[in-house]
Formats: structure tokens, C-alpha cells, sequence
């Protein structure tokens, strides 16, 4: 039981400390145009945790998804929720469409008179809240099922 709670503290201490090393980084103006050595880091740490315990390293995968760009807000001190304009996933999720319905009578296209705004941050917020669910069950499973 205690490795599943230490392997959760670790992880946790893991996503501080990425988030404030990018903190320092932005802090300094000095802005970050490769995410490639980062991406390799982060994910050789999901690999070894993988390596001993798969379920743990997906939990651990989905609470870094999770909470990593809410730290490095806070610590930047932004909105908790704050989108950028560099990263892609950023620029995904900020954006927004209006989208007229369509809708098909007899074969012929009618297009609906009404626009419907829809923003993406609604998806960016309900994904993180999913991926903290998922990591937290992962690792609260392992830690009731066995006694990780």
C-alpha cells in the first residue's frame, strides 16, 4: 500500500518540479521552440514507471496531462485555466467556431438559419477534469486491489 501512495508522491513532485523548470525558463523570456528534449524526459520517466507497474504509469501519464499546465499557471500566476498562443495544444483548444447546423430534406441541403458558438476551452477543461479522474483511479485502484 505504501509504494502506490509513494509512487503518487514522487509523480506529483515530478510535475512541480517540470513545471517549474519551464516556469524559470518562461520567467527569464526565455521561450521554449522545442518541446523535443522535454517530451524525451518525460516520457522515460513513464517508461520506467512503466516498467514497473503499467497501471501506475498510465495514472501517472493522465495526472501529468492533467495537472501540468494548471501548475505552470499558477506558478507564472496566470488563470488556472489560461491558454497560450505557442503550444499546440493550446491553440487547439482556444479556438472557437460557429457552426450552422445542416440539415437534409428529400436529398436537398438546407442550411439552418440559426449559428451555434461553440468554444473549445468547455473540451479543454472537461479533458483535464477526466484525465485527473482516470490518473487518480488508476492509482487509487492499485492501491486497494494490490496493495501497491
Amino acid at each position: 500500500m505504501i509504494e502506490s501512495g509513494l509512487v503518487f508522491m514522487v509523480v506529483c513532485l515530478f510535475i512541480y518540479s517540470c513545471a517549474y523548470i519551464d516556469f524559470e525558463h518562461l520567467d527569464d523570456n526565455d521561450w521554449i521552440e522545442s518541446h523535443f528534449s522535454r517530451f524525451i524526459q518525460r516520457a522515460s520517466v513513464i517508461i520506467l514507471l512503466f516498467l514497473y507497474n503499467y497501471k501506475l504509469s498510465i495514472g501517472a501519464g493522465l495526472l501529468f496531462a492533467a495537472s501540468f499546465d494548471q501548475v505552470l499557471n499558477s506558478l507564472r500566476g496566470l488563470n488556472f485555466w489560461y491558454l497560450g498562443s505557442t503550444a499546440s495544444w493550446d491553440l487547439f483548444f482556444s479556438r472557437q467556431y460557429i457552426l450552422t447546423p445542416t440539415f437534409r430534406f428529400n436529398g436537398n441541403v438546407i442550411l439552418g438559419s440559426k449559428y451555434i458558438e461553440f468554444n473549445f476551452k468547455i473540451l479543454y477543461v472537461s479533458a483535464k477534469v477526466l484525465f485527473l479522474i482516470g490518473g487518480l483511479f488508476f492509482f487509487v485502484y492499485n492501491f486497494y486491489r494490490f496493495g501497491l
